[in-house]
């Protein structure tokens, strides 16, 4: 994550873990990422656009594209969620925010 809003998260093997597509990647699916930088309650939420991106058969994807609002800079607390395009747009990742070497 940068300043400026930018973000790029990658991810490797996603598997469901519950429901009818347990152990697998439903065809079709997409992912956006949402980054809170509080532990307030008022999480202060910042989205990558809500169409996503897609997820391959394998479960790889990479997101790279702006949070909307912009995070406050530097990120205090960083939460990363990775969620479901699909109706209820649940969440079922967490990922590790880390530095652009990481």
């Amino acid at each position: 994550m940068s300043a400026n809003g930018s973000i790029q998260v990658s991810g490797k093997g996603l598997v469901l873990g519950g429901g009818d597509g347990a152990g697998g990647v439903p065809a079709g699916l997409a992912v956006f990422a949402t980054l809170s930088c509080s532990s307030s309650p008022n999480y202060a939420l910042s989205t990558t656009p809500l169409t996503g991106v897609p997820v391959s058969p394998t479960g790889d994807f990479q997101i790279n594209d702006m949070l909307t609002p912009a995070p406050t800079f530097p990120c205090a607390n960083p939460l990363l969620l990775v969620q479901s395009t699909a109706a209820g747009m649940h969440w079922f990742a967490l990922g590790i925010v880390g530095s652009d070497n990481d």
